[in-house]
């Protein structure tokens, strides 16, 4: 069990919350909420085992570090669709790009998405987010590259902004239009929820986990294993005092 000191009054835990139906607005990460997602562990097969050079992860999460000033709204910096989940998403979208091969330009793609894929975001709970996004990726497009020391064409540009906006649609939503996106842009979007999915672990609610019936795409075991750990890990470490981006670095 972890036992971390609270700063003030004691409040009702995420966990509780969720099941009470009054999740607030902004959402963060608390111990008995962390404790309840350690003992509710899905039962992953251990001959399931991820093999990569995490040095080299832990280098692109540190190139793509998101930095505060682009979250429309600072509050959610620090929660539970903040900048730590922003990380994971990123380490999930590297991982993710190696289990499928990718040639390196699609793997870029796919990062720069999951990087941005929450910027727009006004709070934790289900206010569209996605097309917001989005926008803000096309309007602030040069900022983006150079904060990223990246190159990106227009076709690159195109891709990662569909993905963004059709991230926060279930597929069960997707409009004659939406189809037409996805028909399009299928890959990409497909990688993305995947990747947004991986992360749902950190959620206070056992159904609204990873699930593959809302994914067109399927994501591996070994994924899903390794992120469970990395969200326990990182969130303990925050818990702990741990800043941000070493909370997650560190738990790699």
């Amino acid at each position: 069990m972890i036992n971390i000191e609270q700063n003030g009054p004691q409040k009702m835990s995420l966990v509780e919350q969720a099941a009470n139906k009054n999740l607030p607005s902004l959402q963060y990460m608390d111990s008995e909420t962390l404790n309840w997602i350690i003992k509710n562990k899905p039962n992953f097969n251990k001959n399931y085992k991820l093999s990569s050079n995490f040095s080299d992860v832990k280098k692109l999460v540190i190139k793509f570090r998101v930095p505060k000033k682009w979250f429309l709204n600072s509050k959610i910096y620090n929660s539970l669709h903040g900048v730590r989940h922003t990380f994971r998403c990123i380490v999930y979208s590297i991982l993710l790009s190696r289990q499928l091969h990718l040639e390196k330009k699609a793997e870029i793609n796919l990062i720069v998405a999951a990087a941005i894929h929450d910027v727009c975001r006004i709070d934790d709970k289900g206010s569209p987010h996605g097309r917001n996004a989005a926008l803000w990726f096309h309007e602030n497009f040069e900022e983006v590259i150079k904060t990223f020391n990246i190159s990106l064409n227009k076709n690159d540009r195109r891709l990662i902004q569909q993905a963004v906006a059709l991230h926060d649609i279930p597929y069960e939503q997707f409009n004659k239009i939406r189809l037409g996106l996805h028909a399009k842009n299928k890959d990409i979007i497909d990688e993305l929820k995947v990747v947004d999915a991986l992360d749902r672990y950190r959620l206070p609610k056992l159904k609204w986990w990873i699930r593959s019936k809302f994914l067109k795409m399927r994501a591996p075991i070994e994924l899903k294993r390794f992120a469970y750990e990395l969200v326990v890990k990182s969130e303990k470490a925050h818990l702990m005092g741990k800043d941000n981006i070493n909370s997650v670095l560190l738990s790699l």
